[in-house]
């Protein structure tokens, strides 16, 4: 009867222990992050290469090759000439599909001349360089 109680009693201890356990099992959590990057390749007289797929780029993540698990070609001209034909085309467009340009003007250190020769350069970058779909915006330090 002694051994019978005995055993009873580690038995019931046994279990209460892997409900425990069971209860206080650890939680793993993970996360994913998607990260854009907007790439324009040119050649070497300045003009768009065309039909790029995902096999033609090389990932790196701390010095690691990671895959490209998506892939989006986008013609940013093909899409100027028809906004042409339509209306609200460029306006639909997400921002990672359109060129985007920071000028930052520091002007802490920047001669009189030097900020005219900056001056210049964005004018004519912004009213020559720029295509429809492009977005600019101007800073100073």
């Amino acid at each position: 009867m002694r051994r019978s109680v005995l055993l009873v009693a580690v038995l019931s201890a046994s279990l209460g222990q892997a409900a425990q356990e069971r209860a206080q099992a650890p939680v793993f959590d993970s996360t994913i992050t998607v990260v854009s990057l907007p790439v324009f390749v040119t050649d070497d007289g300045g003009k768009a290469v065309m039909g790029l797929r995902a096999e033609d780029f090389e990932v790196m993540d701390e010095g690691k090759t990671v895959p490209v698990v998506g892939f989006q070609a986008f013609d940013a001209q093909a899409a100027a000439d028809a906004e042409e034909e339509a209306a609200g085309t460029l306006r639909d467009l997400p921002p990672a599909a359109r060129r985007q340009f920071l000028l930052l003007f520091d002007l802490s250190f920047s001669t009189p001349q030097g900020i005219m020769r900056a001056r210049e350069a964005a004018t004519d970058f912004v009213t020559s360089r720029l295509g429809p779909s492009d977005l600019a915006g101007v800073a100073t330090d």
